[in-house]
């Protein structure tokens, strides 16, 4: 695929995982959004675990690869106080990844095979 295409479908990545994490940040604030206020979404770990965020994205957005890629979450557990969203971008080095959370948005490469999760979410403890 060329170059520009891959740019492309990686700006849509990030502008999504904005999104989400903006929708995320609402909710927090929100008490009939999560269950309570300051609570985020609850997350399963997987991709496209989450499908709706509230009234503040009643639709998660599907990868530009297509639904069954998905944006991929961690697990949160009660009370709800972080969540981390990220998708590997394609215009990058192998293992360099987009991430959304409660630490915020951010890229990071990671050694190969490593991917995000509660205790690295692009570098950041999301559970801290």
């Amino acid at each position: 695929m060329s170059p520009a295409r891959k740019k492309a479908k990686d700006t849509r990545r990030m502008t999504d995982l904005k999104q989400i994490s903006s929708a995320m940040e609402l909710c927090y604030g929100e008490p009939t959004c999560a269950g309570g206020q300051d609570r985020y979404a609850s997350t399963t770990a997987g991709a496209n675990t989450v499908t709706s965020i509230g009234i503040f994205m009643p639709k998660v957005p599907c990868d530009p690869l297509g639904c069954n890629a998905g944006y991929t979450w961690t697990a949160n557990v009660l009370p709800y106080k972080y969540y981390c969203a990220y998708s590997k971008l394609e215009a990058e080095t192998a293992d360099t990844f987009f991430c959304a959370s409660n630490k915020g948005v951010m890229k990071y490469t990671y050694t190969p095979g490593s991917v995000p999760s509660n205790i690295s979410c692009c570098n950041v403890n999301v559970t801290q």
